[in-house]
């Protein structure tokens, strides 16, 4: 009689969990960088990303990647992390700024998905004769807040 009891309480739990889907989730960004190199093609975004899904003790993981500019801040397609591959991000450039997303499956038809736009004001050029260079003197640490989006 106790084993039905116990068994009929752990399917009231697990019901009741099924049926709150939905969770607030958010992305703590530390030593977000944005920049071109002078007298380079190249550019590189890089930020260490702490899911609140994480442990509370977690470092969390790196993202970054080099990408051709030369000297403007180049848009990024949907990219991996470096430690965790689920984890994705991208960057979209618009109107002087930048907007990076950043993305993580739940399961197979919904990711975590949330955005942070840097304004045009966050960016500075620097002039090195021949060639300049773009880079992002925003904050370097922000929270993105994240929400449930159907794929």
């Amino acid at each position: 009689m106790q084993i039905n009891a116990i068994v009929s309480a752990l399917f009231a739990v697990a019901a009741s969990g099924a049926a709150v889907k939905s969770r607030a989730v958010t992305y703590e960004i530390s030593g977000f960088s944005a920049d071109c190199a002078a007298h380079s093609t190249q550019c590189g975004y890089g930020f260490r990303l702490v899911p609140s899904t994480d442990a509370p003790d977690s470092t969390g993981l790196i993202c970054g990647n080099l990408v051709t500019g030369p000297d403007s801040l180049p848009p990024l397609p949907t990219t991996g992390c470096f430690e965790n591959m689920d984890y994705a991000y991208s960057i979209a450039i618009a109107d002087g700024g930048l907007t990076l997303t950043v993305t993580s499956a739940l399961d197979a038809s919904t990711n975590i998905t949330g955005s942070h736009t840097a304004a045009a004001d966050q960016f500075t050029y620097e002039n090195y004769g021949i060639a300049t260079r773009q880079i992002y003197v925003g904050p370097k640490n922000f929270t993105i807040e994240a929400k449930e989006v159907a794929i």
